[in-house]
């Protein structure tokens, strides 16, 4: 009889089962490494935001109208996690073993103790304040206790909407915890709260972790298993030492100019490379020749959206792998660029395995992020507005239905990872952030990384055959 169904139709009859069903069940592996690391260092340093300057004044019941669709529309928004009431005594225990390295995180995570409950409804959590007296200063340091703010997962909100109402603009902050956004989601939010969507909802997240839960039992992820373990074998670790959450953390901003945004191009068409390769295949090589290793992994963070019908869901899809390169099987860029092009399609035909929160892998504490806005609207030159400077890094300034709004950074002193090379590609450049914890590296010893960094970028865009 289902065959005779539209893809809505379908889509209508499994959402009237899903009612049907408890509100409870499991979640994403991911999000059970993630709650456990929440659990073992209560900080903020999972916490996400957007944060916008509009450049002119914007109606604040329009934005809360918008932004509680979008929550009513996707369920990840109002979703809470928590372990069983007769399973929390022994989840403790298990992470004291964890804490005491008596037990790896993924032997728990493999058991799938934390349920996910979906709430019916929620009211966004929505605050507007008059901010045209303050001071610069007193709207970051505002916009820095938002981002500060920790959430208790185990109850709502997961988000939360400020609206800082000045003179002639106004700044808005969304911040959500990680549990219930990645990047992508959030792209997605942004754009909802500027064009709201006509339609059914896309499927939810949870729909997501049941095809994981069920994914995960099938022949073709046991193959997947196996070849991570291949992959992995042997593989040395990338730690540094006396590194945790709660760690001060601080950042070198650097930028790629249009010039070497255009060789980059002209590299990647020839030698039929991705940008992301060739980022990390430099990164690669500035951290084995600092440190003096040949064979070790990097991590990066991959989409996992398995399915076309997920691509407008919101939720925590990301998923995190590994990118073991050993320097000593190459000589030159070209080779290195080759040997990636072929790990890094590898790792994206098999990014459906959890395999950081399901299998025993070295550690790493290097990652690398690659951000790319394909469909943002940029201004530039005399078309970009320019308001007073607020003292925070800028994104840049895209048009959009709402008006013209420029991309702001908070900083917050906390990162989640010892170090991350953040690379954003703009359209007159790249702008690179090198993040680091205070206990792994002095700021000039990772302003030397960034100086290293760029030369071998722009020694291999000079010449790819040049030895490494």
């Amino acid at each position: 009889m289902t065959q005779s169904l539209t893809p809505e139709q379908k889509r209508a009859m499994l959402a009237r089962l899903l009612k049907q069903q408890p509100a409870v069940c499991k979640t994403a592996f991911i999000l059970q490494g993630l709650i456990l690391d929440c659990m073992m260092s209560s900080g903020p340093v999972w916490n996400m935001r957007s944060t916008i300057r509009f450049f002119r004044k914007v109606d604040p019941e329009l934005l809360r109208s918008r932004m509680q669709r979008i929550i009513d529309r996707h369920p990840a928004l109002r979703t809470t996690y928590e372990v069983p009431s007769e399973h929390q005594l022994d989840y403790q225990a298990r992470m004291l073993t964890i804490q005491l390295d008596a037990m790896k995180l993924y032997e728990l995570n493999l058991e799938a103790r934390v349920e996910q409950r979906v709430h019916p409804s929620h009211t966004l959590h929505f605050t507007v304040l008059d901010a045209s007296t303050w001071t610069t200063e007193e709207l970051r340091e505002r916009l820095l206790a938002d981002a500060l703010e920790s959430y208790d997962l185990t109850r709502l909100p997961v988000c939360r909407l400020r609206l800082y109402r000045r003179e002639q603009d106004d700044v808005m902050q969304f911040d959500v915890h990680h549990c219930a956004a990645d990047l992508w989601s959030l792209e997605i939010i942004m754009a909802e709260l500027e064009e709201p969507r006509e339609g059914p909802p896309p499927p939810s997240f949870p729909e997501f972790c049941a095809w994981q839960h069920a994914w995960f039992a099938l022949p073709k992820a046991r193959e997947m298993r196996q070849w991570w373990k291949n992959e992995l074998e042997g593989c040395p670790g990338l730690a540094f030492p006396h590194s945790v959450a709660d760690d001060i953390a601080d950042f070198v901003l650097f930028r790629l100019d249009s010039e070497v945004l255009t060789r980059a191009r002209q590299t990647r068409r020839t030698h039929k490379i991705t940008l992301f390769n060739l980022f990390l295949s430099t990164l690669q090589v500035t951290m084995g020749r600092s440190l003096g290793m040949d064979d070790f992994p990097i991590g990066g963070a991959v989409a996992n959206r398995p399915h076309q019908r997920f691509d407008d869901t919101v939720g925590f899809f990301a998923q995190l792998v590994l990118y073991r390169r050993d320097l000593r099987q190459v000589r030159s860029w070209e080779e290195l660029w080759a040997k990636n092009r072929v790990t890094i399609s590898e790792v994206l035909d098999r990014q459906f395995y959890p395999v950081t929160t399901t299998m025993d892998t070295p550690r790493t504490d290097v990652w690398i992020m690659f951000q790319q806005y394909q469909k943002a609207r940029w201004l530039e030159g005399e078309a970009a507005p320019r308001g007073e400077p607020l003292g925070l890094r800028s994104g840049g300034v895209v048009d959009s239905p709402l008006g013209p709004w420029e991309f702001l950074f908070v900083e917050p002193p906390y990162h989640s990872s010892p170090v991350m090379l953040e690379i954003i590609e703009q359209n007159d450049g790249f702008q690179g952030l090198f993040r680091y914890r205070t206990t792994c590296f002095s700021r000039k010893k990772a302003e030397l990384y960034v100086q290293d960094f760029q030369a071998r970028l722009l020694a291999s865009l000079a010449d790819p055959s040049a030895s490494i």
